[in-house]
């Protein structure tokens, strides 16, 4: 049997050495006092968990209640984006014209001209990315396929 790391011969040396060194009638109330001091170790040991368990226990409840308050607002803002959208889909409905017969065909017909009579900018070695398009603004581009602005580093036509 170990008691912290020292055997029972080691406990027995210490227990002669402190019976020589305080004498019989010191050595229980040296004893008495160890115990007075552990049990009051234990007593603060368990008025700190306690108190610390209840402070978890209120933070846990703020987090809670923090959390119900918030679940609450997001429903509430889902619910008045739902109608919302559902009043904006019916108005929406409700106030557009139908198309006139023969309108998709024609701006159908209108995109793959454009697209056709575009020429397709080729990505060169002078302006790499040639072949993005600007969002903003379309681009000049002249018959041989380069920019016609001077920005790009390369000749111009």
């Amino acid at each position: 049997m170990n008691f912290f790391g020292m055997g029972p011969m080691e406990i027995l040396v210490i227990m002669v050495i402190a019976l020589m060194i305080f004498g019989p009638g010191k050595l229980p109330e040296i004893a008495q006092g160890i115990g007075k001091g552990i049990r009051e170790f234990r007593a603060a040991t368990s008025d700190l968990t306690g108190e610390f368990q209840r402070t978890l226990n209120e933070v846990t409840s703020e987090v809670t209640s923090v959390g119900d308050e918030v679940r609450q607002s997001a429903a509430d803002v889902h619910r008045t984006t739902t109608s919302v959208l559902t009043e904006a889909t019916r108005l929406d409905q409700i106030n557009t014209p139908p198309p006139p017969p023969g309108e998709s065909a024609r701006v159908a017909k209108a995109v793959a001209e454009a697209k056709a009579a575009a020429p397709q900018r080729m990505p060169t070695k002078a302006d790499p990315l040639a072949d993005l398009m600007p969002i903003d603004a379309p681009p000049a581009v002249a018959s041989n396929g380069h920019d016609t602005g001077t920005g790009s580093g390369g000749t111009t036509s």
